[in-house]
């Protein structure tokens, strides 16, 4: 019976050994190596972009691939400030409001911060919220109102509020600054302005509200997604 309480000690001594000397890799700070991971760093991104709600329907939209450039600070271990350029490609299908050959192009300018929370010194998940601008324009050719083969033109402007989610992976020890991870980004902007031109009917900007002939609600309008493979390096 002693003989068993010895060696349950022993056991419950090293196992409290061994998570204490690895308890920094399951907290907040990450252990030595993370706290090391402040300052300056660049980042790019490639995936699949796109765009959903009734407005992305009515265009007949599908996902196509979109790329992302970052410059980010991190402020302290666990607190990123980005900045980044989202450019994607949209392919869409608009017969329905008699525009062929249509080609559509989503652009963010987004600024934010996120925070990470490191599960042990080699990945950390986050969560982060941006705001910038938002732009989404579709060119095309357009007979619409018998003008046929003229130049088609619709953008939207708006402010852009995303969500951010992803994780950073730090998979190579020599180069403890390296990291790659998938993203998702979800932008979700208020359009509050639309542009129509056709060369020789309509050349106009306005609230989408005011627009004719579109259904303009801000609720149909555009969400932008994108989601796809992540790698940061800091200096």
């Amino acid at each position: 019976m002693a003989k068993k309480k010895i060696v349950t000690a022993i056991t419950f001594s090293l196992l409290m050994l061994t998570f204490t000397q690895n308890a920094g890799a399951f907290d907040v700070t990450g252990g030595m190596t993370w706290q090391d991971r402040t300052g300056p760093g660049f980042g790019a991104a490639l995936g699949i972009n796109g765009c959903t709600r009734d407005w992305c329907d009515d265009w007949d939209t599908t996902a196509s691939i979109g790329t992302v450039l970052e410059f980010f600070w991190r402020v302290i271990p666990n607190v990123v400030i980005f900045f980044d350029l989202h450019i994607g490609h949209i392919p869409a299908d608009a017969d329905a409001f008699f525009v062929d050959d249509d080609d559509v192009m989503a652009l963010q300018l987004t600024t934010g911060a996120e925070f990470h929370l490191p599960v042990a010194a080699w990945v950390a998940p986050y969560i982060g919220l941006g705001f910038g601008y938002a732009f989404w324009g579709v060119w095309g050719e357009s007979d619409v109102m018998g003008l046929m083969s003229e130049d088609f033109y619709l953008g939207l402007h708006g402010v852009d509020f995303q969500l951010r989610f992803g994780a950073d992976f730090y998979p190579f020890s020599s180069m403890h600054n390296l990291a790659i991870g998938p993203a998702l980004y979800v932008g979700m902007p208020y359009w509050v302005e639309m542009c129509i031109d056709i060369d020789k009917g309509i050349d106009e900007c306005d609230e989408p509200d005011d627009m004719m002939g579109y259904d303009t609600d801000q609720e149909d309008l555009p969400i932008i997604v994108f989601f796809g493979g992540m790698l940061r390096y800091g200096f």
